[in-house]
Order: C-alpha cells, then structure tokens, then sequence
C-alpha cells in the first residue's frame, strides 16, 4: 500500500459531497471528493504537482498530482458568475506547484455579502475508489489522512 501526500487546501468543516448545494458535485458527476465550509479565503495546493487548468475568474482549479491524481479545486455554487476579481490569483496553467504553496485567495466576506455560497469541493476527476474518514469536523491545510483513495486504499 502507497501513502500519498496530500493535505486540505482550505481551514474549515469538512462536509460530504452530498452536501453541497450542486447537483453537479453533490451528485458526484465530476468525480469523488468532499467539501470544506471555509473559514477564511485562502486556498493552497493540496498536493504537489502541475496545474493544469485554471478558469478565469478562479473559482476552478485544475491540478495533476505527482502521485497521477486528477484534482479539481472548485471554490463556490454559482462562482463561474463571478466576473469582478474577486478571487485574486497566483498561479497559471502549466505552474508546477507545491504543498502548501498559495494558490488563490478571495475575500470571504465580501462574497458571503454577495450572496455566494463559498462552500469549496475537493474532486478526484480519474479515482477508482474513495471513502471519506472525516465528517463534519474542522480541518486546516496541515491536516492529513482526511479519505481513502485508489485501488490499494492509499490513505491520503
């Protein structure tokens, strides 16, 4: 069994999928993850790796890990509408990233005000299996061993 390093990219609750307020994610069509209710706006990367999309606003990340693991970073319900700079960048496609390196920041406030939902799923676009080992608990970006991934239950 292969351990892979992965921390959370947010400080927060972590939640189910089938808890967020998509259907898209909730029921997981772009793949299996979880979700974290932000305490603050600041999203690091998780893993180490390339980033290999990002979407213009930067509510959406897309990340391939080290370990082979697609990743989409998705910041909000309904974020794809932001259009004003709200969420300020760090990266570009192609970057290859660190743990813990600072990929986007947004002002929490300033979108909970707006009326977004800032809830943030984590997704595994290529996984094969995938269980959650914490719910509803407060979880920082040096939290480890939040699910189970991959053919062999690697604990990430």
């Amino acid at each position: 069994m292969k351990e892979l390093d992965f921390v959370s990219p947010l400080n927060g609750e972590i939640i189910p999928l089938e808890e967020v307020k998509d259907p898209v994610i909730s029921q997981k069509i772009l793949g299996e993850g979880f979700a974290i209710k932000p305490e603050d706006g600041k999203v690091v990367s998780p893993v180490n790796g390339v980033i290999t999309a990002l979407y213009p606003t930067g509510h959406a990340i897309g990340i391939l890990s080290s370990d082979g693991y697609e990743l989409l970073i998705h910041i909000g319900v309904n974020t794809f509408k932001l259009n004003n700079g709200q969420i300020k960048i760090y990266i570009k496609t192609g970057q290859y990233v660190k743990q813990n390196d600072l990929l986007v920041e947004f002002d929490k406030e300033e979108l909970e005000a707006l009326g977004v939902d800032i809830t943030t799923s984590i997704l595994f676009t290529n996984k094969e299996e995938f269980k959650l080992l914490k719910h509803h608990e407060y979880i920082t970006t040096k939290d480890k061993h939040i699910f189970q991934i991959g053919k062999s239950n690697a604990v990430l």
